[in-house]
């Protein structure tokens, strides 16, 4: 994928999904510019409070930001320790086997997923 754009106050206004893909619109405080991050082969996603008026604080991409907080949510997993569904999933991340991909709020929708393909369009 290409250097995550910065979307910070950006407007989180949509969230598509298809057969395991996820389009998330977001336009510009403004109003003027739309972009879409667009993931494919969904392996998991994680969307919490999703609300009218969703503003981001930060897209983060790639394993640095993949922390076992947030790997064990996708993964419906307790506060263990660790599992092999944990480690399996940090090693396909690592391995570029897997992309993660976090969406941070300032107010609204929290996002997080992993997937074969992530671009921003």
């Amino acid at each position: 994928m290409k250097a995550m754009p910065t979307l910070h106050d950006w407007l989180l206004y949509s969230v598509e999904l298809g057969d395991r893909s996820v389009r998330i619109g977001f336009r510009a405080p403004e109003g003027n510019e739309t972009r879409f991050l667009i993931a494919e082969g969904v392996e998991d996603f994680l969307c919490n409070d999703m609300r009218e008026g969703n503003t981001v604080l930060a897209v983060d991409h790639g394993i640095e930001h993949a922390s076992d907080d947030i790997l064990r949510r996708l993964l419906y997993l307790g506060p263990v320790e660790e599992s092999p569904a944990l480690k399996r999933l940090r090693d396909q991340i690592e391995a570029g086997a897997l992309e993660f991909v976090s969406i941070l709020p300032s107010y609204g929708a929290a996002i997080a997923l992993t997937a074969k393909t992530v671009a921003i369009e």
